[in-house]
């Protein structure tokens, strides 16, 4: 599992192999800013079914929790500020 954290790097990845490919939540910590989501609770944390993202608290940024991706992108649809997508690496 790969994962950058901000302060050390401008992305964060958490995924899992399904089929050959890793599927990753990657996270642009360039685009994220939840102080634009309701209340500062990150969108894209409370769309993911499987608490893939984690948000300490309001208004503190999204980080990858240990649970795998799915690659289902409830996160990526859920995200106002388009800083969540899904990647494949295979």
């Amino acid at each position: 599992m790969d994962e950058v954290l901000p302060g050390l790097g401008e992305t964060g990845t958490v995924g899992h192999t399904a089929g050959g490919l890793m599927k990753r939540a990657l996270i642009d910590y360039r685009r994220c800013d939840p102080t634009r989501c309701p209340e500062g609770n990150c969108a894209a944390a409370r769309a993911c079914e499987r608490r893939v993202l984690k948000q300490e608290s309001a208004f503190e940024v999204p980080m990858p929790g240990a649970l795998p991706c799915s690659g289902c992108g409830d996160c990526v649809r859920g995200c106002p500020l388009e800083a969540v997508k899904i990647v494949a690496d295979g």
